[in-house]
C-alpha cells in the first residue's frame, strides 16, 4: 500500500514504522509541495495513495491545499488520518463522500482541556484584580468563586469535551454534557441532546463551546442564547467561531449575561485589529492557541503509528469518524 505524509512527520516517524516497510510505500511531500518516492520526485498524476496523513506538519508549511488536491483525487484512497478534531474544512466532506475511512485526532484535547480550566479558574479567583492590587502596592482582601458546587455545561462531548469535564469534576463541578445522542456518561451528572440546551442555560455557571461547527450549531450562541445565560457567568470557545454572533455577545456582555467571554475561535483569523474584542474589557482573546499543548504533536505521531498498525492488521481505528452521522447521506 502507499502512505503519503509530509517529509518532517516521516522524520519523527521513520524508526517506529520501519518494520511495515514489507507492506507500505512510503511518500513524501517536501516543503516545496513536491512529493518524492525513495529521493525521486513523483507527478502528481502518478500519484494514487491508499493512505494519508493529513498532520500538523502541513497547517504549519501551508501545504494542506497541495496535499489536499493530490488525496482528493486518488481512485485508491482508503483511509485518512487527520491531525483535525473538527471536521468542517470542507476537504473531510469530499473524502467522506467516497466512503474513504476517516479518523480525526483527540492529541489537542488534553492540552484544550488544561487551557479551559485555567480561565476559567483566571476569571473566577480574580487573577486580574489580584495583580492589579499588587501594581497599585494595595493589601487588598479579596474573595474568590469556587468551582466546587459550581455548574459547567459543556456543548460538545467528544474527546475534548470529555476530557475537560474530567477535570473540571473533580474540582467539584456539577458536569452536564451535550451531544448528539444523549446518552449517559461516566464524567457528566447529566446529558442532554442540542434541543435542551437553551432549557439548561440558566443554571451554568460555566458555558463551554466544544461542540463541531454544522448546520444546527452555526451561530447558536446568539441574543436569545445569551438572554438565557445565567448572570455573571462565563462562557468559552475553543471550537469555532461561527458558533457565536460577535455583535449580539458584546451587546449581551453589558447585561452581565454572561459576565466574561474567553475566545480562542473566530469567524475571520486573524481577528482583525479593528475588531471590538480586543480591548473589551471582558473578554479574553487568544490567538487560536487551547490547542498548543507541548506534547500536541508527540501524541498526533503516536496516534498515527498506532492507527496505521491498526488499519493494516485489520483492528478497529481510534478515532473513527461516522461519516454518515457526521456528514449525512
Amino acid at each position: 500500500m502507499d502512505l503519503l505524509l509530509f517529509e518532517t512527520a516521516y522524520d519523527r516517524i521513520a524508526a517506529d514504522i520501519a518494520d511495515l516497510a514489507a507492506q507500505i510505500d512510503i511518500y513524501q511531500m517536501a516543503k516545496d509541495g513536491r512529493v518524492r518516492f525513495n529521493g525521486s520526485s513523483v507527478a502528481d498524476k502518478e500519484l494514487s495513495p491508499d493512505l494519508a496523513w493529513l498532520s500538523l506538519d502541513l497547517m504549519y508549511h501551508r501545504k494542506v491545499p497541495d496535499f489536499a488536491a493530490i488525496i482528493s483525487n486518488s481512485s485508491t484512497l482508503k483511509w485518512v488520518q487527520t491531525a483535525n478534531a473538527g471536521l468542517d474544512n470542507p476537504i473531510y466532506r469530499r473524502i467522506a463522500a467516497t466512503g474513504t475511512r476517516l479518523s480525526n485526532s483527540d492529541a489537542q484535547a488534553l492540552p484544550i482541556a488544561e487551557y479551559v480550566l485555567a480561565h476559567v479558574l483566571h476569571y473566577f479567583q480574580g487573577i486580574e484584580q489580584r495583580l492589579e492590587a499588587q501594581r497599585n502596592i494595595k493589601w487588598r482582601y479579596r474573595p474568590f468563586r469556587e468551582i466546587s458546587g459550581s455548574t459547567w455545561l459543556i456543548i460538545g462531548f467528544g474527546n475534548i469535551g470529555e476530557r475537560i469535564a474530567a477535570r473540571a469534576k473533580p474540582f467539584g463541578a456539577t458536569i452536564i454534557g451535550v451531544r448528539r445522542s444523549g446518552q449517559d456518561h461516566p464524567l457528566a451528572d447529566r446529558m442532554v441532546t442540542q434541543e435542551n440546551v437553551m432549557s439548561e442555560l440558566p443554571d451554568a455557571d460555566v458555558v463551554v463551546l466544544a461542540c463541531p461547527l454544522n448546520e444546527q450549531t452555526r451561530g447558536m450562541a446568539d441574543a436569545h442564547f445569551f438572554q438565557a445565560m445565567k448572570e455573571d457567568s462565563i462562557l468559552v470557545n475553543i471550537a469555532r467561531g461561527d458558533l457565536i454572533d460577535d455583535e449580539a455577545l458584546v451587546a449581551a456582555l453589558k447585561t452581565g449575561r454572561p459576565g466574561f467571554a474567553v475566545l480562542d475561535a473566530f469567524s475571520e483569523e486573524p481577528l482583525p485589529k479593528t475588531h471590538p474584542f480586543w480591548k473589551h474589557p471582558k473578554i479574553i482573546v487568544t490567538a487560536h492557541t487551547s490547542n498548543a499543548g507541548s506534547r500536541v504533536l508527540e501524541r498526533g505521531d503516536e496516534l498515527f503509528v498506532e492507527n496505521l498498525r491498526r488499519f493494516l492488521s485489520g483492528d478497529p481505528l481510534r478515532n473513527e469518524v461516522d461519516l454518515k452521522a457526521e456528514f449525512g447521506d
